[in-house]
């Protein structure tokens, strides 16, 4: 199957916050591109809906609109939601989940570092 994807995703999970009106809902990102995100949500939002929502790295905050594209049922619980930035080509979100990454990658490497060091002394 041929990829539709301009932007490679980046796999990550990460706390998003949805605004739908005048409420707000918890999801998690599971991946995320320069043009859009998927999120697993507990509600099911139609297709062509936009909304506000809250990506939380560490102490940055990436704060953008959004349209759902797909929404399909992921459990009894939950639903995966596609979908699109407001603003297409947006290099800076994906710097900022790059930066996140890259400091939980030298965080475990630090705690593994220390667990060794334990082992033998």
């Amino acid at each position: 199957m041929e990829e539709r994807r301009k932007y490679p995703r980046i796999k990550i999970s990460l706390p998003v916050k949805l605004y739908i009106d005048s409420t707000n809902q918890n999801a998690i990102s599971t991946n995320i591109s320069e043009e859009g995100m998927q999120v697993m949500s507990q509600t099911d939002i139609p297709k062509n809906s936009s909304l506000n929502v809250c990506i939380n790295c560490d102490n940055d905050i990436i704060f953008d609109e959004y349209t759902v594209i797909e929404s399909k049922k992921n459990t009894s619980n939950t639903f995966l939601l596609s979908g699109k930035f407001k603003k297409n080509k947006n290099p800076d979100k994906i710097a900022l989940v790059k930066k996140y990454l890259e400091n939980r990658r030298e965080y475990f490497k630090k705690i593994k570092e220390n667990k060794n060091k334990c082992q033998y002394l």
